[in-house]
């Protein structure tokens, strides 16, 4: 890969939230900072706009990433995609709006980069798909939790033979009753979470990740083997919540997505998996519990937060304690960027994504839905 520093700029990064607690910060840490330099950020209004590139100018020259400005665009993705000092952009807009967004920059024959989950639903996806593909360019799918040390850790204990024949894995992964998302109370930013039309409920994003991290580790799913999942929403009425008091606003809306979701069935290896994703679950209760079992012996994750929040959780072999170096949030998406940057195959692209978007419909398929207010 060429030695210069790819360009890139990002559509939907600001000056807070989760893109710049995480998919930021590793751009102004070394190695990414010499491989990738940042040029350019689009957002909705010319003031956001203004305020995010003055941040991340001053960020940029305090790491001695580059003394030139970054430049500030805002309304339509292409103008940041037609910038000719950008080689690569990043779209990290919601779901609603990543497909148009990630067609300018393909259409502009810049490299991708996209958060997940890749559009709104598997049409989207396959329609981004098939755009790169005909352009000749690169993308890079933010299905991250593949490169966090835990993870990774358990991909070199099982390759050791340490654990034998995996044989089964179990995965149940909780979110809190305050996490102001997919329970009963909800962010009025976050209202579009709440349509499964606009795949980004529960399942489109904790399952979306779960399923990527176990197809990293255990290959392909025989989508045949999939059996009835439970999809039950138990809070069809959702308080809305104001983002900086924050308390209920008096208004209700509607949720059609699920908070209980369970599913099973086999890798093409063989290996049985059973996934129980959950929200709104009281303070005090197990956030993430992960077993794989192996024909000689097992391994376990456990921790105090969700898969979507963790970065250092608990690792078990055979019982005992693993010791794993402790990493920042963004730690995972630094080494994605590397993998990208190196022209590495470790990092998702869209071929992961669809495959996991398959899966997921494979699921939907069988899923039985179930209303129970509670």
């Amino acid at each position: 890969m060429s030695s210069k520093p790819i360009r890139i700029g990002f559509v939907g990064l600001s000056t807070q939230g989760w893109a710049s607690d995480t998919l930021a910060p590793p751009l102004f840490q070394e190695p990414v900072s010499s491989q990738y330099t940042l040029v350019a950020v689009s957002t909705t209004n010319p003031k956001s706009a203004a305020t995010t590139a003055q941040k991340y100018t001053e960020m940029k020259r305090a790491a001695g990433a580059g003394d030139d400005d970054v430049k500030a665009y805002h309304g339509s993705a292409s103008q940041i995609a037609s910038d000719r000092d950008a080689d690569m952009i990043a779209v990290v807009v919601n779901s609603i709006s990543q497909k148009d967004a990630a067609l300018s920059v393909i259409e502009a024959g810049k490299n991708l980069f996209i958060e997940w989950p890749v559009g709104k639903n598997l049409s989207e996806t396959q329609e981004l798909a098939d755009a790169v593909k005909r352009s000749g360019t690169r993308c890079l799918v933010g299905l991250q939790m593949r490169f966090g040390g835990y993870v990774r850790k358990i991909k070199e204990i099982i390759d050791s033979g340490k654990i034998g024949k995996v044989l089964s894995t179990t995965f149940i992964d909780s979110y809190p009753a305050d996490f102001p998302v997919w329970g009963p109370r909800v962010l009025s930013s976050r209202v579009y979470t709440l349509s499964s039309a606009n795949g980004a409920t529960l399942f489109d994003a904790a399952g979306g990740h779960t399923i990527d991290t176990l197809r990293h580790l255990f290959g392909a799913v025989d989508l045949a083997s999939i059996t009835t999942g439970l999809f039950i929403n138990q809070y069809p009425i959702v308080q809305v919540i104001d983002p900086i008091t924050p308390q209920a606003t008096g208004e209700t809306v509607e949720q059609d997505t699920p908070h209980q979701i369970a599913f099973s069935g086999l890798f093409i290896e063989g290996i049985a998996f059973n996934v129980h994703i959950r929200a709104a679950l009281p303070a005090g209760a197990s956030r993430l519990w992960w077993v794989v079992d192996g024909d000689k012996g097992s391994l376990r994750v456990e921790d105090d937060m969700p898969l979507l929040m963790t970065s250092n959780p608990k690792l078990f072999l055979n019982g005992e304690r693993v010791d794993i170096e402790e990493e920042a949030p963004w730690k995972k998406v630094s080494r994605a960027y590397e993998s990208f940057a190196a022209g590495g195959k470790s990092h998702a692209t869209l071929e992961d994504a669809l495959a996991t978007k398959e899966i997921m419909e494979a699921i939907k398929e069988n899923a039985v839905p179930t209303t129970v207010a509670v």
